[in-house]
């Protein structure tokens, strides 16, 4: 059998406690996490400088688009306008009187024996209606019964009130001057 005989026992002691060295070995760590930190740092600046190029080039387009923008909204806002406008203005229309269908009932219902002297209307604020007043002469014995025959008249022509067409009337006639009473 052979004998091992170590001489350099010492010298390879000390070589492997260097390479074992604490010191050493928290040297190699940290210079690894060092290394590690500076490669993410440097991708991060490079996606931050990437990020930055998107950013300019995005701006540069919005400066090219940003008049086009205003103006679209400037004409919006006059095309809402106008839709404003025109919508009141429809209101308007729609909720308006129609005198002329009114006046040709009126002229088709007096009598021969009155005549009408004035005729005032009024349009209800809130879309409540018109209110008319109609003064007038009757030559008949009895005006009452003569305003009260118009009335009627009106009523009847008028049918049923419908929106816009047969408003409140208030008749007034009194007895003709010049007309003779006969009893």
């Amino acid at each position: 059998m052979a004998l091992h005989l170590n001489l350099l026992h010492e010298e390879i002691l000390e070589q492997r406690q260097r390479q074992r060295d604490p010191l050493k070995i928290g040297i190699l760590v940290l210079a690894s996490c060092g290394a590690l930190l500076f490669l993410y740092y440097a991708w991060n600046a490079y996606q931050t400088l990437e990020i930055k190029s998107k950013l300019n080039s995005v701006e540069a387009e919005w400066k090219k688009l940003e008049p086009k923008v205003t103006q679209a909204q400037k004409r919006s806002a006059e095309l809402t306008n106008i839709i404003n406008t025109t919508r009141v203005l429809d209101d308007y229309i729609d909720n308006r009187f129609f005198w002329g269908p009114f006046l040709e009932k009126l002229s088709r219902c007096v009598p021969p024996n009155a005549q009408l002297t004035s005729l005032e209307g009024t349009v209800l604020e809130d879309d409540k209606g018109v209110t008319i007043t109609i003064d007038g002469l009757a030559a008949a014995r009895e005006p009452r019964s003569a305003a009260e025959d118009l009335r009627q008249m009106l009523l009847e022509h008028g049918g049923k009130p419908r929106r816009h067409q047969c408003p409140d009337v208030a008749l007034h006639l009194v007895r003709h001057p010049q007309s003779k009473r006969v009893c």
